[in-house]
């Protein structure tokens, strides 16, 4: 079921982003210049809201350090005094009265270069001697400032997580987790980047940390977003922006918007991402790096929709702006340059994926030399075929298992290499490259294995006597609907006939999709080669969610109560109302051999993101893709979602990104689910029959078969049957 008002929501924030920007940016910009200014001159002339911009606190703690006299340090107790009283307490008030205190015949020096240091006066070499004398001297705030300044933290993390601490202020703690984040991030480490910035949260309470606060969501926003987690990267996306504009904190309301339009894209809403971009590209009009990045991102929009000329003239537009393309940009115009190239773009994609490498962590220099490698593979194969292959020893480097980009890497790669084979009719190569990228021997019999990309698509057949049949095409010049009927041609088809069961191997986006082969074949999306974890030994535990209350906001039905059948040495585990909370069913998961789970399923419309309606608990009441992942389920279950969207699989290109493929890769050994919205009753029905085939003995993949063919024989109007799909 989908969330209603959303249509009404982006055209509501459409209309808000235009107001008073102008007005704004300007109030914004008057406090940064007067902030600037305090470094050289405590007694700057400030504007009447400075201290309640939650930048101040910023540009306060700088004019600190660069104050070389004592008198000068004292002439900012005025502003620490306001900014104290601001957020409660005398943090700062305490600070100038410390430093005030110094022994300035040695600190005013350092003072004054540091002042140099934030006003960009010195050079190179001067900032290294300066950055020495600093790191040799006693002054804790100066220590902490100059090597964020200098941006030396990540070679000298400990230390400056050491001095910060002495500070005993909680903005460095703040600032201690962000950069800790961002060296884990550096090194490939966003799993344990993300979570540390999430256990920084419960810090910003009150007044005064709102820009470390903000910074925070922002980069957490960007983080999950490479996580693929859109929900919650657009929830601190969407908090942060509306804090923003509420404090006047300009820049990073930018930066919240920029993140917002960016998520709008990936989850192809097309229309709220343009009003997100477009505002954006007003505020930044005159800034030929906001250009640039607008219009990669308008470039990708027309290249997701397969409108080849209007991709083509939106990134020569970014090229227009002067700038490198950004790496996101690179791999947008390598994709574009497929099907309309330029002279240039060998010499652009090289200059992109130059700039600022060595800030990149190793997945996503591994992405880079992707990039180089699909966009040579169309005009010099063993080349590109070369690139590749090294863009996935890079990415499965050992030490890359939390590198996200790593992940993205390989498979895009391993995408290159199918599509090229298969482009040449290599077809056993295909195969073994789909074998290679699973790390398993794929089956040698009734099999279909497919993948697509963007104008792409290759399918391959194992007949049931193992005769190979392949089939590519390039021509496709729009995207591939939801359900793929129709996708597999009639010899194909006529190939898998004699098959009593067929099992696909799609890659994404194909996986998870309705349609693929015909309701009369008995087949299942064949999610994971490895076997799964053997059921531990005990009785057999068959968990039962059900009988969730329904929230007064949603116009729902209750769903009648669930009974399955269960064998003679199972024990029923039931999780029913109230007692169906996230926490209790994620705990009884872990150890179940058998799964129902009898609830309310809805798509996020902002992330795609299919998640399940569980009992409330402290704010939350979701199943997400998400948490299922993180789990380890002892008891290889066999899991049926009786629910609307159960099966729901989001947009993604580099791996399934559903419940039914997080249940799995969480260790279960199939999983039951309807992509579409399913009648109340009739759904509990026909999942009943099918969980009782099931339990018969019968092959999960022939008991949906057969049941669905009962069921569409008494009344073939029932189109929400093939949306029901096997996972195993």
């Amino acid at each position: 079921m989908r969330e209603k008002g959303w249509a009404e929501e982006a055209a509501q924030k459409a209309a808000e982003l235009h107001q008073s920007a102008v007005s704004r940016r300007d109030r914004w910009k008057a406090v940064l210049h007067a902030g600037a200014s305090l470094a050289d001159n405590p007694a700057t002339q400030l504007p009447e809201d400075f201290s309640v911009t939650p930048i101040a606190r910023l540009f306060f703690y700088d004019a600190v350090r660069a104050a070389p006299t004592s008198e000068a340090v004292q002439g900012l107790l005025p502003l620490a005094q306001e900014l104290d009283d601001r957020a409660g307490g005398n943090i700062l008030k305490a600070y100038v009265q410390r430093v005030a205190a110094r022994n300035f015949e040695q600190r005013g020096p350092l003072s004054r270069g540091y002042a140099a240091l934030v006003r960009g006066r010195l050079s190179a070499p001067e900032k290294d001697a300066l950055l020495k004398q600093i790191l040799a001297s006693e002054e804790e705030d100066l220590i902490v400032g100059a090597l964020v300044q200098t941006g030396a933290i990540a070679r000298n993390f400990e230390f400056f997580a050491q001095k910060s601490a002495l500070l005993k202020d909680p903005w460095f703690q703040l600032t201690v987790a962000q950069e800790h984040a961002a060296v884990d991030r550096l090194a490939g480490m966003q799993v344990r980047a993300t979570r540390t910035l999430r256990d920084a949260l419960p810090l910003c309470q009150g007044m005064g940390l709102e820009y470390r606060c903000l910074s925070l969501k922002i980069e957490l926003s960007t983080l999950l977003i490479k996580h693929h987690e859109f929900k919650d990267a657009r929830r601190y996306a969407e908090e942060a922006w509306q804090e923003a504009r509420a404090s006047n904190e300009w820049s990073l309301e930018q930066s919240a918007l920029w993140n917002l339009g960016r998520i709008a894209r990936l989850v192809n809403d097309t229309a709220l991402s343009l009003a997100y971009f477009e505002e954006y590209l007003e505020q930044f009009e005159d800034q030929a790096d906001a250009k640039r990045r607008i219009h990669e991102n308008l470039a990708s929009v027309a290249f997701q929709k397969l409108h080849v000329d209007e991709a083509r003239r939106e990134i020569d537009a970014a090229l227009a702006a002067g700038d490198p393309l950004s790496p996101s940009g690179a791999f947008t115009l390598a994709e574009i340059g497929r099907l309309k190239r330029a002279p240039e773009d060998e010499a652009h994609l090289k200059s992109a994926l130059e700039r600022g490498s060595a800030k990149r962590s190793p997945g996503e220099r591994a992405v880079d030399t992707h990039v180089l490698g699909r966009f040579f593979i169309e005009q010099d194969p063993a080349q590109g075929r070369e690139l590749l292959w090294q863009s996935i020893q890079e990415a499965s480097a050992p030490g890359m298992d939390e590198d996200l980009a790593a992940l993205r890497a390989r498979a895009y790669s391993f995408t290159s290499l199918i599509l090229e084979a298969g482009r040449r009719d290599a077809f056993n190569e295909a195969l073994e490259l789909f074998s290679q990228e699973r790390g398993q021997q794929i089956p040698s019999r009734c099999l279909l294995a497919a993948t697509a990309d963007s104008e792409r698509t290759l399918l391959i057949v194992r007949s049931a006597d193992g005769k190979l049949l392949g089939w590519q095409d390039e021509t496709r010049r729009e995207p591939l609907p939801e359900r793929l009927d129709g996708l597999v041609r009639e010899d194909l088809l006529a190939a898998l006939r004699p098959c009593e069961r067929v099992e696909v191997l799609a890659r994404p986006p194909l996986h998870g999709r309705p349609g693929l082969l015909p309701l009369s074949m008995a087949w299942s999306y064949l999610t994971r080669l490895s076997s799964p974890q053997a059921p531990r030994t005990g009785p057999a535990l068959h968990l039962v969610v059900s009988g969730v209350e329904i929230p007064t906001d949603l116009d729902v039905n209750p769903l009648p109560p669930w009974v399955p059948p269960l064998g003679p040495d199972e024990k029923l585990v039931p999780r029913l109302g109230a007692e169906a909370t996230p926490s209790r069913i994620r705990s009884a998961m872990k150890d179940a051999t058998e799964i129902d789970l009898i609830t309310h399923g809805f798509v996020h419309e902002r992330s795609d993101e299919s998640y399940l309606l569980l009992a409330p608990e402290r704010g939350e009441r979701d199943l997400t893709v998400p948490q299922v992942r993180k789990m380890q389920f002892r008891g290889a279950p066999f899991v049926v979602l009786v629910a609307c969207h159960g099966g729901h699989t989001s947009y993604a290109l580099h791996e399934p990104w559903s419940l039914p493929a997080s249940f799995i890769y969480a260790g279960a050994r199939g999983v039951l689910a309807a992509t579409e919205q399913i009648p109340d009753v009739e759904g509990y029905n026909f999942f009943i029959q099918v969980r009782e085939r099931i339990r018969a003995g019968v092959p999960p993949m022939l008991a949906l078969r057969d049941v669905r063919a009962q069921w569409l024989k008494k009344d073939p109007k029932q189109a929400w049957l093939a949306s029901v799909l096997l996972f195993e």
